[in-house]
């Protein structure tokens, strides 16, 4: 849920940087809604609700049941991340530098092999990779702010 929940605000901070855009499109208004609406499909695979007629007796199982899924969504996420920062100009895009693209692609990878293995032990280390790497990606860009 940490994990989430982190993702949703590193979201928002990434979708945040378009208020300078003088002229709005009806793509970027789309474009800007396709990362909040797939990290809402992951919530709601992770956290069903009563009322989907889902009734959870063991979350591992669950988890497990849906991992291709949620993982599949999640991975997409760093990939949309990817053509965001491209779409706010190439200049803009090169001067992330090689950490940036590396960080990308090996979230995407991670996240393709979380959804194609049921080890209990990789989930695990990725949970705990993931929290560091948000908790990082918060930070610097606070430091950035100061």
């Amino acid at each position: 849920m940490v994990n989430v929940l982190l993702t949703i605000i590193i979201t928002w901070w990434v979708q945040y940087r378009w208020r300078n855009v003088p002229h709005w499109t009806l793509f970027l208004f789309l474009w800007l809604l396709v990362a909040p609406l797939i990290l809402y499909l992951v919530a709601a695979l992770l956290f069903p609700t009563n009322q989907d007629d889902v009734v959870v007796t063991s979350w591992r199982e669950h988890y497990y049941a849906n991992n291709q899924k949620i993982f599949a969504l999640f991975g997409l996420t760093f990939a949309i991340d990817l053509v965001d920062t491209l779409l706010k100009g190439l200049t803009y895009f090169l001067s992330l530098g090689p950490l940036y693209y590396g960080s990308m692609l090996l979230q995407i990878t991670l996240c393709a092999i979380a959804a194609t293995t049921r080890s209990p032990r990789y989930h695990a280390a990725f949970a705990v990779f993931y929290l560091l790497y948000n908790v990082a990606m918060l930070g610097s860009n606070l430091l950035r702010l100061v």
